[in-house]
């Protein structure tokens, strides 16, 4: 009689565990569905999972997509939106610009959700296309970033002595498309640092009659599609900064004193380093 009554209490025992663990489950879901209610009516929250070149062991990016007329999306690196003195006044006012109806309570509730999706393991696997995209603001993809720096590379490939060298100290606003990074700081990273009007004479300018002359340039004006061709290339890792100011131009170590103060671009161009080294390029071989 022992030995039965042990053996259904321990199958009392397995069968309230297996309860136990349905309803935490069913509780999990319902807080799910219970924070999603609160903003479902404005907002549709989706939490992807990628890989590309700046994340290679994978990251998450969080979507808000408003419920509104034209159903605007807004995307972020997940571990960007946990830091909430950081970035959620910014992204409060993002989603504001745009959205059907936010507050402060509300966004607050998006994000938990997010959380919860990630704790939970419930993302979306994307490409990394898809995953640029959407960190770029579904601007650029990562093959448009590639086929932008090709087009730059064979710019600058086209004739050599449009480049000055930084060791040398020769730049000259008036000539040079850009700088070949060589001194210690730069060595081994194939860099070249070119200017704003040469990426605005290739991607913006190229039909415009009345352009402006090189060297004479100064304007710091926004300009939309060189600011997306400049994002695709951090995106993909193209763009180097050394610095953690939010500028994407950057100050050149070493450069003549009279340059210091001017921005150039810092681009990752390892063809133009492999014709340089293989004496492949320039006006000569075109």
């Amino acid at each position: 009689m022992g030995n039965k009554k042990t053996v259904s209490t321990r199958q009392d025992m397995k069968d309230y565990k297996n309860q136990k663990n349905l309803k935490d489950k069913s509780e999990g879901q319902v807080c799910l569905e219970e924070l999603k209610s609160s903003f479902s009516p404005y907002w549709e929250v989706k939490l992807y999972w990628g890989i590309n070149q700046k994340f290679p062991h994978g990251t998450y990016v969080v979507e808000f997509t408003s419920k509104g007329r034209k159903r605007t999306s807004k995307s972020y690196l997940h571990h960007e939106l946990m830091d909430e003195n950081k970035f959620f006044s910014s992204v409060l006012a993002d989603l504001a610009s745009f959205g059907l109806y936010i507050d402060k309570p509300l966004l607050e509730k998006m994000i938990i959700f997010a959380i919860e999706l990630r704790k939970q393991d419930i993302a979306e696997e994307v490409s990394t296309d898809k995953l640029n995209s959407l960190i770029g603001g579904g601007v650029l993809s990562q093959s448009d970033a590639v086929r932008n720096l090709d087009l730059l590379q064979e710019d600058l490939m086209f004739d050599f002595d449009d480049l000055a060298v930084l060791s040398e100290n020769n730049y000259n606003p008036l000539m040079h498309k850009g700088i070949i990074l060589d001194s210690i700081e730069y060595t081994g990273k194939c860099l070249i640092a070119v200017t704003r009007y040469t990426l605005m004479e290739l991607f913006v300018w190229d039909e415009v009659e009345d352009k402006p002359k090189r060297g004479k340039y100064k304007s710091n004006a926004r300009c939309m599609k060189l600011d997306e061709i400049l994002q695709g290339w951090e995106d993909c890792g193209y763009l180097k900064k050394f610095t953690r100011e939010t500028h994407k131009g950057q100050k050149i170590k070493g450069i003549q004193k009279e340059f210091k103060s001017e921005r150039f671009y810092i681009i990752e161009c390892p063809k133009v380093y492999d014709a340089l080294i293989n004496g492949v390029g320039g006006a000569d071989d075109v």
